[in-house]
């Protein structure tokens, strides 16, 4: 059963609170399934807007916390895009480099359902402590290491972490606003993330090559210090490159893993399930599904873009880490403010689908337009083409969730939070993995044009991505002119394929967006967490 509130209520709760209240109204269902009404449909108490409700002291007390927590998620996902060329070559990963990053998001993205369903059983505010901790326990880890399965290790505890955070973050922000106005609550949250994202290319350049890549990791201490202190306070990668298709390295794991899906399948709709971490009821509707579908390639390009711009700069523009960092500021930089600009207009006019439409035209032409990028490319065009794909990322970033919730009661609101994160990590796994696996097969047959064989064989297996911290091309430039040509165009030609590939992805989130329908977005609230009721003459409720 849930609790119905109005949107006055959910200014008098306290966060991370998930303390049902004794009394309880009647049983209430957020589902909405009714076409928006057209232009001249006349204005009815169903459909009409509710008056604005101003928030309370306790509501801005929380969202600090919130922004920290996230903040500390968002500062980890792209501080390393500058830093991992250093890292790897430091550590000897070889072409195990790309599991540093992988592994974070791996596990961070299996824990996102079962962090969902822990929200519910033992409330928001335990599970974030519990998320932030393993966060810093796996930075901890990750800075220490001195080789490469110390610093997987690490990672995968921090992704954890990470995927708690980040879950936790989403579900409490929809425990505290109504449907209808959650899209700029939601873009705000996505102006943090982007504010950290922004800075940690520039901060993990820095650290690379002025300090220590370790500090990549341990800077994530003393915010974890400090986000808890906030919390606690408010009551186929290796597929082509090291191995064929055909060897059995590739297919045992993949076969393993459609097995596995199955196998959970079964379970998740099986009787001897009795709360699914994933129920079969979120995937009832063709915009839900397509929605989700739309946000998993969206993060995959996003992360697509991300590492693969770095690479551009330092191995193409023959850059450092850090002013590669700075380069490659106009993406993040352009989805904070786009991401909030749609979140208002979605809670002013209550449409969504024009933005997917929007956003994946300027993230497809952003991706084909990367592909025209050379080492002489003047700076509006590098930077003009970041600014096109940042923007159609930040809308199709606040535009998802509305409508997978839409179709669901709020009582789903958790899992159904919990599952939009999912696709989002699941994609920012393949957004690492299918470019890595395109770049390393493409340089491994282009190596045939270098004369060297000495530098062909550090560029193999892996190699022509480590190197490119070293200035690899610009350090030819100097020693050898005719070499230095040659590695130039197997950069060059790689990374061409590697834009080619993301423009059908593109192509395919407009297709997806096509089914979504116009639903109604409910501007009242039902849950049974949020604010604990402060009023006058009311004690003090109890969080958990």
């Amino acid at each position: 059963m849930t609790e119905t509130l109005t949107t006055t209520s959910v200014g008098e709760k306290i966060l991370l609170a998930g303390e049902h209240d004794e009394h309880k109204g009647p049983p209430t269902s957020g589902k909405q399934g009714d076409e928006e009404p057209e232009p001249d449909t006349p204005t009815t108490p169903e459909n009409a807007p509710l008056p604005a409700r101003k928030k309370t002291w306790r509501f801005w007390a929380v969202f600090p916390a919130l922004c920290m927590t996230t903040f500390l998620a968002a500062l980890d996902t792209s501080i390393l895009s500058t830093a991992l060329p250093t890292i790897a070559l430091d550590i000897h990963a070889g072409d195990l480099y790309r599991w540093i990053t992988n592994s974070y998001i791996l596990s961070s993205t299996v824990v996102l359902p079962l962090f969902g369903q822990m929200a519910n059983i033992f409330g928001r505010r335990w599970m974030m402590i519990s998320s932030v901790v393993i966060f810093a326990v796996g930075s901890g880890m990750a800075g220490g290491a001195d080789n490469i399965s110390t610093i997987i290790a690490g990672r995968t505890v921090q992704g954890i972490g990470g995927g708690g955070i980040n879950i936790l973050v989403d579900t409490v922000i929809c425990d505290l606003v109504p449907l209808r106005q959650r899209g700029k609550y939601v873009a705000l949250m996505a102006s943090v993330w982007a504010v950290g994202t922004t800075i940690g290319p520039v901060l993990g350049g820095v650290f690379a090559q002025y300090v220590s890549w370790r500090w990549v990791f341990y800077i994530n201490l003393p915010l974890c210090g400090v986000s808890l202190l906030l919390v606690l306070f408010l009551p186929l990668t290796w597929a082509g490159t090291s191995y064929p298709w055909s060897s059995w390295h590739i297919l045992v794991p993949l076969l393993l893993g459609i097995f596995g899906i199955a196998l959970f399948y079964t379970y998740q709709t099986s009787r001897f399930c009795q709360e699914p971490s994933i129920p079969v009821r979120l995937f009832s509707s063709a915009t839900a599904i397509c929605a989700l579908w739309i946000s998993f390639i969206q993060n995959m390009l996003l992360y697509w873009a991300g590492y693969f711009l770095s690479v551009y700069f330092q191995a193409v523009r023959s850059l450092t880490s850090t002013e590669s960092g700075i380069y490659a500021l106009f993406v993040t930089a352009a989805i904070a403010p786009f991401g909030v600009i749609t979140g208002i207009l979605i809670a002013v006019t209550g449409k969504y689908r024009p933005f997917h439409f929007i956003g994946y035209t300027c993230v497809t032409a952003g991706c084909g337009l990367f592909s025209l990028l050379t080492a002489t490319s003047p700076a509006r065009d590098w930077a003009g083409f970041q600014v096109l794909f940042g923007v159609g990322s930040g809308m199709i970033f606040s535009s998802t969730l509305p409508p997978i919730q839409v179709t669901l009661p709020e009582s789903d609101v958790a899992t159904a939070t919990a599952t939009w994160a999912f696709m989002r990590s699941l994609g920012c796994i393949w957004g690492i993995a299918i470019p890595t696996s395109i770049f390393n097969t493409k340089v491994q047959g282009l190596l045939r044009q270098v004369s060297d064989a000495a530098l062909r064989q550090e560029l193999s297996n892996g190699g022509a991505y480590a190197l490119t911290s070293e200035g690899i091309v610009r350090a030819l430039s100097k020693s050898s002119p005719l070499l230095m040509e040659e590695v130039l165009d197997v950069y060059e030609r790689s990374l061409r394929w590697v834009w080619w590939i993301a423009v059908p992805f593109g192509v395919l989130g407009l297709v997806l967006s096509l089914p979504i329908r116009r639903l109604v977005l409910s501007e009242e609230l039902h849950t049974e967490f949020g604010l604990e009721d402060l009023g006058e003459g009311q004690g003090q409720g109890q969080s958990r």
